[in-house]
């Protein structure tokens, strides 16, 4: 897999975008790079769901889904995917909200580890140990500037 490939494509398609994005846009641009690369879709799951009691340290009204896993062969990708624009620049965005749903998401993304098994409804998932975790945020100027 050509992840450079794969994120060339992505930015070039999210740049080529004419209407409106939303976070369900950013992960299908995503979904559709991987494909040009892996066309079996047997290899993926979006929104992930798991077992809450997996992560006894994350509070329970934490969503549980993992955005995105690619498992293939030895080789697997766990993704979470956040994408953050002001809607409305004459309003206050809550910048700080923002912030906490990024590390939320990259604490939880922190605790899928590789060679670890995850069971979810009768069926077992063990990651290998050639498993990498990507954190993919797409933003504009007003969470750049403020993260920056």
């Amino acid at each position: 897999m050509n992840l450079e490939k794969i994120f060339r494509h992505f930015c070039d398609s999210l740049h080529d975008r004419k209407e409106l994005m939303t976070e369900d846009n950013v992960r299908y641009y995503w979904f559709a790079s991987m494909l040009k690369e892996d066309p079996e879709l047997e290899h993926y799951t979006m929104e992930y769901p798991y077992e809450p009691s997996v992560f006894a340290d994350i509070p329970r009204r934490t969503k549980k889904e993992l955005d995105f896993l690619y498992l293939n062969e030895g080789e697997s990708y766990c993704m979470e995917i956040k994408f953050h624009r002001n809607p409305d620049p004459n309003s206050t965005y809550a910048h700080t909200d923002a912030a906490g749903c990024l590390f939320s998401d990259i604490i939880r993304l922190s605790l899928f580890k590789p060679g670890k098994s995850y069971k979810l409804q009768q069926k077992e998932c063990i990651l290998p140990t050639q498993t990498r975790r990507f954190f993919l945020y797409v933003t504009d100027a007003e969470m750049h500037n403020y993260l920056g």
